[in-house]
């Protein structure tokens, strides 16, 4: 080893400088990898800001929104929702508006009111997108001639209420691709020459926040929205060449129709706003954006999610396992299902190490009858189940044999009815009041067990 004072300066200088060198590399690539994930984030701010800037150091740029799309705007969906709202803030600001929705009778009570609101031209369309292609050529027909600048993408299709895909009726889902996918790519397909001819023009296609993540009992929608994001990003590569915008908008939960299956989004909040309050931000971003949730709030919430799914996923590299939770909606823990009996069966007896400490292997022992008395407990309660079914097919079987002997109507048949049916009850009652208890005090017992063991 050379001793410290044979060591020249020259040498100690140049090790400090490449420790320094080092230092600022690491620092540097942490400082662009924050600045990068805070302006993916608010890039849309950013953007926000520098439109509203640019007039005072380019006034000859245009400046309303007739000015740099046109004179006509498209909006599917616009009898309720978000649609109603977007064809009358657009109206607001001096453009006719063509509204395109299935029912007419809303189509005249919404376009009379913009008519007598905003002193705008106004035309309707009925249309059906769950229909699906058939549509279309009355949707083309009836805006031929007209010079449309903007189309807002707006209709879409909710569940009635959160499920498994398997308890989806195919129509629904048939339903959901047409409007949620179909008419976004085809009315766009539909309006793009249009907009070329006319060498301006802005596509806005509304999706939603269930597009940040897959979403359990929902998937179908949020697969959907998805969908519009990345359709609305890749037409937005396609079509700049030609001066024409094309915005994803991606609200969160807002106080419309579509979530009337939550009484707590329908009471709205700070971070659930109105129609009408979201509305008149989104489209002030028009322009302005290409990718916005249209109101702050909700841009404040999708930057908190954005931050856990980082987090999430560092985690997850970090070699830790997240578990998915093991609870769905309402509306998906409230079915329940027995598995067959012989899925409840477990193995008698599990191989250990030989040279296992034989106070770990007692625990372990006791641990694996616990679970074995939990596994007959729930094939007993399978039996249980199997055997009201038998009875309630008797019972079924019992009403149609009378039915058909009699040959007279189930209002005529009141006294064999009743009395099949009371009995029928009172078998069902007992058997669920023997296995109420069955269930959970067996089970808690085994847990217990098995926590005061461990």
């Amino acid at each position: 080893m050379i001793p410290l004072n044979e060591v020249s300066i020259y040498t100690l200088l140049r090790m400090a400088f490449v420790w320094q060198l080092l230092s600022f590399a690491v620092y540097l690539v942490g400082l662009l990898a924050i600045a990068t994930f805070f302006f993916d984030n608010f890039k849309s701010v950013v953007l926000i800001v520098k439109s509203i800037l640019e007039p005072y150091f380019q006034p000859q740029l245009p400046q309303t929104l007739v000015e740099k799309f046109g004179k006509w705007a498209v909006i599917t969906g616009s009898t309720d929702g978000i649609g109603r709202e977007y064809a009358k803030e657009l109206a607001k600001q001096g453009i006719n508006v063509v509204l395109i929705s299935r029912t007419k009778e809303k189509l005249i009570a919404v376009t009379e009111e913009i008519e007598n609101e905003f002193k705008v031209k106004t035309k309707w369309i009925v249309a059906d997108f769950s229909k699906g292609r058939e549509v279309y050529t009355h949707i083309e027909r009836e805006l031929s001639g007209i010079p449309v600048g903007i189309l807002v993408n707006n209709v879409g299709k909710m569940y009635d209420y959160p499920d498994e895909l398997s308890n989806i009726p195919e129509d629904t889902i048939w339903d959901l691709i047409n409007i949620n996918v179909a008419a976004v790519t085809i009315m766009s397909r539909m309006l793009i020459p249009e907009l070329k001819k006319q060498k301006r023009g802005a596509i806005v296609n509304i999706s939603s926040g269930s597009e940040l993540q897959p979403i359990p009992y929902m998937a179908v929608y949020a697969a959907t929205k998805r969908y519009v994001r990345c359709f609305s990003q890749a037409i937005e590569r396609e079509l700049a060449e030609h001066n024409i915008t094309v915005q994803c908008v991606t609200p969160l939960f807002l106080v419309t129709k579509m979530n009337q299956y939550s009484d707590t989004v329908m009471k709205g909040g700070f971070l659930i706003p109105d129609v009408k309050s979201f509305t008149r931000s989104a489209v002030f971003t028009l322009g302005k954006s290409a990718e916005t949730t249209g109101y702050w709030t909700h841009g404040l919430q999708k930057w908190i999610l954005m931050v856990c799914r980082q987090f999430r996923m560092g985690y997850q590299a970090g070699g830790e396992t997240v578990s998915a939770p093991s609870e769905g909606p309402p509306a998906a823990r409230h079915r329940v299902s027995c598995p067959p009996q012989e899925s409840t069966s477990l193995p008698q007896s599990v191989p250990l190490p030989q040279n296992s400490h034989p106070a770990i292997m007692e625990k372990l022992d006791a641990i694996q009858n616990a679970v074995a008395n939990v596994a007959s407990q729930m094939t007993a309660v399978v039996n249980r189940l199997d055997s009201v079914e038998r009875q309630l097919s008797l019972a079924n079987q019992f009403q149609n044999s009378i039915e058909r002997t009699q040959g007279t109507s189930r209002s005529n048949d009141s006294f064999p009815a009743a009395f099949q049916r009371s009995v029928t009850v009172s078998i069902v009652d007992m058997e669920i009041e023997e296995l109420r208890p069955l269930i959970p005090m067996s089970t808690m017992e085994q847990v217990q067990a098995v926590e005061e063991l461990l």
